[in-house]
Order: C-alpha cells, then structure tokens, then sequence
C-alpha cells in the first residue's frame, strides 16, 4: 500500500511539473518572442534623434509596462515608458552618428520578468577594394581563324515556332506581388515546366550599384555572380557575389523571409540601424570594385582557370576585349584586346554581348544575322534573325575561335539576352526575353543539328506583357535559374 503511495505521489509530481512546464515555459518562451521583437521593430536613423517602433501585445496581461532603455556604450540617450502593445516613439537626448553602437534594453516595469537586449549599430554594403596590383593587359590581334563566306551555303536548320512575332518588341511587365510564377505554354517543346521567386534581389538603385537591372550572372558552388553596368558612368560597373549556400542556412532563401535584402537596402539608404540578424544576411553578399565592363552580359564561368571569363566591347564595337576576373577580387586581373576578322574577307565582324564556357574549356559565342550589316551572307542562304555559333578554346594562351556551317532559323526576338550552357546535357541556352531555345552544341559544332533536339521554353504570349529575361544560370546538378528585372530577382526551376 506503502509502495503505491509513493507510485501516486511521484506520478503526481511529474504531472503537474509538466502542467507548470506547459504553462510558465511556454508563456515565458512566449514573452520572450515578443520581448525579441518589439526591440527589433526599433527604427534608428543616423543624424535624426527619433525612436520608432511597434510593441507586441501581451494577450494575457495587456496592462503590463515596461522601460525602454537606449544607450551609446555607457551614454543613456532614452529612458521611456511604454506600453505592452501598440506602436510608440521618443526623442533621444541627441541625434545617431555612424559611430554609435546602440544597445536596448527592454525591462519590464513589475520586475517580474528578466531584461532583454538589442545590439543596433550603422549599417552598409561589404564593399571590396580595387586591388594595388596593376591589370596586366596585352592584345591578341585577331582570333577568328575561319571565314564567314562558306564554300557552299549554309546548312538551315529551323527552330520550334513559338507564336511570337520577329518584327515587335516584347511588352515589358514589373512583379505585381512578392511572389511570381512563370509557367512555360503550349508553344514550348520539351521545356523547363516554369519558374518561381527565389530571392528578392535589391532594386532601387544607388551611386553605388544600378540594383535595379541586373545583367549577366554565373553560378559557381555557393555563389552567384551578378554583373550590374553603373547608371552613371557608361561602360563601368560591378560584380556582386551573393552566398546562396549562406542565405539558405539564414532562411532567406524561397522563404516568406525572401524579400530580407530589399529590408536591408531600406535600412542602408536611409541610414537607419541594423541589428543581428541584419548583419548576418549582409555578410551573405559583397559588392565588388568598379572597371570597365561594357554591358556586362557576356560573362561566363572557366573550370580550367578558375575564374570568370568577360567579354567588354571597346568603344571601337569591332575591337573587343576579354578579361579575366579573379573569383576572390571580383576585379580583373588581366585584360585581353582582340578581334574578328575574316580571313576570305578581311572585314572586322562585330562584338557580340554573349558567351559561355562549358566544363571543358570550350568556347561558345552565338551571332545574331542583321540584314543591314551582313548583306554579303544573305547570298549563302541566310536571312535576318538567322543564329550561327562561334566556338572555340584557348591556343597558345589565347582563345582561337571558327564558325558552324549550319545556322538556326528563328523569328523570335530582336535581341538576344543571355547565353549559358547546361552542364548536364551539354545543350546551349540561347536565352531571350519570355523564350529561350535549347541547342546541342556538339552537333551545331558539326552542322549535324536535327529539328527534333532543338526545345524551347516559351512563357509569354504575342500581345501579352513579359517580365525581362536578363539571363539564366546552372549549377551543376542541371537546375537552371533565371535573374530578371522589373523588380530584380531569382527565379527557381519547377516543373
């Protein structure tokens, strides 16, 4: 008897151990929660000496007060009552400077509950500095070691139709919502199902970056790559590495908390301050140094070397220029003059603002036929809109580039955006603005391309809007990605 006593007296303990648990953990844990984030809802901005912010409600004692405490170091610039819900603010015995490093400290007023706190201090990009080390550059001369004018005709292959009208530019569309979706329509051939949002890139634009329109990019490992042509001095811009890998661990990847690099731009154009959370998602991105990049969207990624591989047109448009960048430095660390010229001809052919690189070194470059300046091609059975493929590697230290006798007849887009190559299935992705289309490269190499492997991924449809297509990335498992304007940001595969 003794013995179940004692049975029902620990039994007895446990329960109610757990009903306190349940109850005081959880409404502590709770506090807690509410506590962490009325002081990250704290609105500080250098030169202002105004408090904003929103405190949570305590649903189970609504009348409950407590001491915000503000100070630089030792120095108390405020001491406020507030309530436990609802938004307030104060004024603080003198304005924020960038040198301040904030703490709050939220007590509450009964003295029942512990003090929470808040480190808040000036917040801004990772900016890297242009490296000492003086560019080595050198000229090529010319690299195109074939000719345009073929012994027969071209060999025509023609692209899926995609409903789309050659002659009429594409309507443009901005994100109506924080989360989009593309779905590829009944035009495509064997496409990419769609795509949704990702990450929210920044989108106003500054002195510092032109956020608002991204141009090439290159996924390598944990990094995005983003080439962004300054607004303000034509031809310059910069590189901005963004760690996937680190924003997917911080939750701000394909998450409601997508949108946490738009929050942050917000705080650093308005000088307000960041707290924790803000600088570990800034640590996840670094804005590189300013050079000479021209457009910024022939760039690829070069396994043999280790870095990314530019093509900048010089202002002379038939005098071009490669550059290589240093992944570390995300500057150039030797630069390269060259240009095409026909060999039967000896005329200068144009710079073309695309290329790519596939896993073995070889080199892809795709050129768009217009009528008015290749009038002499027309003649060999091609007509304007018609895409021939530039391929090649590097020789001797210095790309050596031919021509495919067969051509891809499309009437698609004025212009072309972005050109990558899938690591998987080797295709090359001719990409354009609502559409792109997959060619094998091996068999254009060798003008042996059958209609049947071309696909495309058609998302848009004639008269209708389309968001712009800047270019589209791989890594190396074969999932593609799109960056896009009109609201910058990343787009995942889906299908």
């Amino acid at each position: 008897m003794k013995y179940l006593k004692f049975c029902w007296l620990v039994l007895s303990i446990l329960l109610l151990s757990m009903i306190i648990y349940l109850v005081v953990g959880t409404h502590s844990t709770r506090r807690e929660v509410i506590l962490d984030n009325t002081l990250k809802s704290l609105k500080l901005q250098v030169g202002n000496d105004m408090v904003q912010g929103k405190a949570d409600s305590l649903e189970w004692n609504k009348d409950n007060r407590y001491i915000l405490i503000l100070k630089n170091r030792k120095e108390i610039l405020l001491k406020k009552n507030i309530k436990s819900n609802g938004k307030f603010e104060g004024t603080l015995k003198r304005p924020i400077t960038s040198q301040d490093k904030i703490t709050a400290q939220l007590i509450n007023k009964r003295g029942n509950l512990k003090s929470h706190k808040l480190r808040l201090k000036s917040i801004s990009w990772n900016v890297l500095n242009k490296p000492k080390k003086i560019v080595h550059a050198d000229n090529w001369g010319n690299v195109f070691k074939d000719s345009r004018i073929p012994d027969e005709n071209y060999r025509v292959i023609k692209a899926p139709k995609t409903g789309l009208n050659y002659l009429k530019k594409p309507i443009y569309t901005s994100a109506k919502n924080k989360l989009s979706e593309i779905k590829a329509n009944d035009k495509s051939v064997r496409p990419i199902g769609g795509y949704k949002t990702s990450l929210l890139l920044p989108t106003i634009s500054t002195k510092l970056v032109h956020w608002r329109l991204p141009q090439g990019s290159v996924l390598h490992g944990k990094y995005l790559y983003v080439m962004y042509e300054s607004q303000y001095h034509k031809n310059y811009g910069r590189i901005v590495r963004y760690n996937i890998e680190k924003l997917k661990s911080l939750n701000v990847w394909q998450t409601n908390r997508l949108d946490m690099l738009r929050s942050l731009e917000h705080k650093i154009n308005n000088q307000q301050l960041g707290v924790t959370d803000d600088f570990d998602v800034l640590n996840a991105v670094t804005v590189g140094p300013k050079f000479y990049m021209g457009h910024g969207q022939a760039v690829a990624f070069n396994e043999e070397d280790n870095h990314l591989w530019m093509i900048s047109l010089t202002q002379n448009t038939k005098k071009q220029q490669l550059m290589r960048i240093s992944l570390n430095t995300l500057y150039p660390s030797d630069a390269h003059k060259f240009s095409f010229k026909d060999l039967k001809t000896r005329q200068l052919i144009p710079g073309q603002h695309n290329l790519t690189i596939d896993s073995h070194g070889n080199i892809f470059i795709v050129d768009q036929i217009k009528k008015n300046n290749n009038k002499e091609l027309t003649r060999y059975n091609l007509e304007s809109g018609d895409l021939l493929l530039y391929y090649g590697h590097v020789h001797q230290g210095k790309i050596s580039m031919k021509v495919s006798n067969m051509a891809v007849r499309q009437k698609t887009a004025s212009f072309m955006q972005f050109l990558s190559v899938n690591p998987k299935t080797h295709d090359l992705y001719y990409l354009m603005n609502g559409v792109y289309f997959a060619i094998p490269s091996s068999d254009w190499i060798k003008g042996d391309v059958q209609s049947n492997k071309i696909k495309s991924g058609v998302y848009r449809l004639e008269g209708q809007g389309t968001r712009e297509f800047e270019s589209q990335v791989w890594d190396n498992k074969g999932s593609s990605y799109l960056i896009v304007n009109r609201g910058a940001e990343v787009m995942s595969e889906i299908n």
